[in-house]
């Protein structure tokens, strides 16, 4: 019985698992509340930045007001669990794009959570993907610590900021044996916290009852 116990163990937290892409599903953030850190002003605000269009005009800051932030509200009762910021930063050739940035959540707009720390690439306009480990479901995001971009010209421009939901990623520690298992349960990945927690002390109690037994 103890060899079938610890057999079942090892395949459920340490069986090879599934190294395959993650997969991201649509654009989440499109009806909230965004705010940021300084505005240009003009056609060059905040809001510029989740309008859906990937053109002029973009979000825009001043000269030397870095470093700068931006806050997503998703709204009264909705929570995502973003683990994908995709952004569209101004690097045409004038060196406007963002640099480095921390990723937050926070379900109190007051306590926040760091999701994950990046540096974007020096690269032409287009989107880059910054991707993260999030099992959290929050409704505040926000991208703080915004630095100066690779340019002298010390002001940030963003033309469209994205963020997506994993499709198929799961809390690590469970081997896909392991997901499989709880799959067949019918539990989501949200929960697997909770699930962990109840493995660890299944596990501790038949140990300690192993060892009762054995004397």
């Amino acid at each position: 019985m103890k060899k079938v116990f610890l057999i079942i163990t090892f395949l459920i937290f340490t069986f090879p698992t599934n190294s395959s892409a993650a997969t991201y599903g649509d654009n989440v953030i499109i009806s909230g509340t965004v705010s940021c850190k300084d505005e240009y002003g003009g056609i060059y605000l905040c809001s510029k930045s989740v309008d859906g269009l990937d053109e002029w005009p973009a979000w825009h800051t001043k000269v030397d007001t870095n470093p700068w932030w931006w806050h997503y509200d998703l709204g009264e009762g909705i929570t995502k669990e973003i683990s994908r910021f995709s952004i569209n930063g101004r690097n045409d050739g004038t060196g406007y794009g963002l640099k480095d940035f921390n990723v937050y959540g926070s379900n109190d707009d007051t306590n926040w959570d760091l999701l994950g720390g990046f540096t974007a690439e020096n690269i032409g306009s287009g989107y880059q993907n910054f991707d993260f480990s999030n099992f959290t479901a929050y409704r505040y995001y926000k991208l703080d610590d915004m630095s100066l971009p690779y340019s002298d010209f010390h002001a940030l421009g963003i033309i469209e900021i994205k963020a997506m939901e994993c499709t198929d990623c799961v809390a690590p520690g469970l081997s896909d044996f392991g997901k499989g298992i709880l799959a067949g349960l019918s539990v989501r990945k949200t929960s697997f916290d909770f699930t962990f927690l109840g493995l660890a002390i299944i596990m501790l109690l038949s140990v300690f009852l192993f060892k009762r037994k054995e004397v």
